[in-house]
């Protein structure tokens, strides 16, 4: 008897393989082309699309400004995004903090908008600035007025979310909070506070992570650090604490330092609710307007040992368990 011979599936899965392969390849490079180019920007930059150009001439003014990292991908982007024929012509101005898809889309807004980076950590007086410097008051349709801004945030500090919008020329201070504030809210309204604190606490305490860690992995741990000292009673000795304080007497404009770095001796003792070195527990409110990686950390901090950290000149952490343990760590790292 015969036996008959099955097909051959060597190369049909040598095949597959192949494409399986490729189509990661794709995947993988459409994915770092899609990155922003520098999220840390706070610059916009100024561009001109004429009447009539074509993908691939937008593509090339995008990519040399610095705003793309790949013209065949931002090509992709508007096909993929069925844009091709709702991309505007005139002046725009966008920063190099958008992903790819919203480059595309920002092309599809009118030209009377304008794109803003409002940084984590920083304080309501400081998106105040920016959204001034944004919106320019020299602009005939100028509506933002910075005072009531200021005035109406008074009890917003931490919920202005840090992010990259886009704003009318005659955006109100009222139309900018509630902005941010929704944006906030879609962010946080998820997350699961396992904290021990109120949620009023535990983002009072995102805003210290915001301006006291350097990464995310840091985060988690200096949360722990600082509630152990938090249910001990200790005080917290955030040095962003002192530098809120002393800019709250100082500053009296908005263009302003406000986190003065020359802190004194006397400056720990500032009579303040907000000094954590001479009054324990947290601040009545947040002293920034902290990113999400931050407020994630304050609501799952990390079940630490350490009591004590510093950052060396290089920005490294060095923890510690005891006093003189973080004494040695001085010694050695910052002297």
């Amino acid at each position: 008897m015969t036996r008959r011979r099955s097909a051959p599936l060597k190369p049909f899965l040598i095949l597959l393989s192949l494409i399986v392969i490729l189509i990661l390849l794709f995947l993988t490079w459409f994915k770092l082309a899609s990155r922003p180019v520098n999220p840390n920007s706070t610059k916009r930059v100024n561009f001109t699309i004429e009447k009539g150009q074509g993908l691939d001439s937008i593509g090339q003014i995008l990519y040399h400004a610095g705003l793309i990292r790949s013209i065949p991908a931002f090509r992709l982007q508007v096909i993929i995004s069925n844009l091709s024929t709702k991309i505007q012509a005139g002046d725009f101005a966008i920063p190099p903090t958008l992903t790819l898809a919203e480059v595309a889309q920002s092309l599809t807004v009118g030209t009377s908008d304008r794109w803003v980076t409002l940084l984590e950590g920083w304080r309501r007086e400081e998106i105040a600035q920016a959204l001034v410097d944004t919106l320019s008051p020299s602009n005939p349709e100028y509506n933002f007025d910075p005072d009531t801004f200021i005035l109406m945030t008074k009890d917003l500090e931490g919920q202005l979310y840090p992010d990259t919008y886009s704003f009318t020329r005659s955006t109100t201070a009222q139309a900018a909070i509630d902005r941010l504030t929704t944006r906030f809210k879609e962010q946080t309204e998820k997350l699961s506070n396992q904290s021990g604190l109120t949620d009023k606490q535990a983002l009072v305490l995102a805003s210290l992570i915001e301006r006291e860690a350097f990464t995310d992995q840091e985060r988690p741990v200096i949360a722990g650090i600082l509630l152990n000292r938090f249910h001990a009673n200790w005080p917290l000795q955030v040095d962003a604490t002192v530098q809120y304080v002393k800019a709250n007497l100082n500053c009296q404009v908005l263009t302003c330092n406000w986190w003065p770095n020359d802190l004194t001796k006397d400056d720990l003792n500032l009579p303040s609710p907000y000094n954590t070195y001479s009054q324990p527990g947290l601040p009545p409110l947040p002293i920034t307007n902290p990113s999400l990686e931050s407020i994630k950390a304050a609501y799952q901090p990390s079940t630490t040992p350490y009591w004590f950290y510093l950052h060396d000149p290089s920005g490294q952490i060095h923890y510690a368990k005891t006093l003189e343990e973080h004494n040695l760590n001085i010694a050695k790292y910052l002297k």
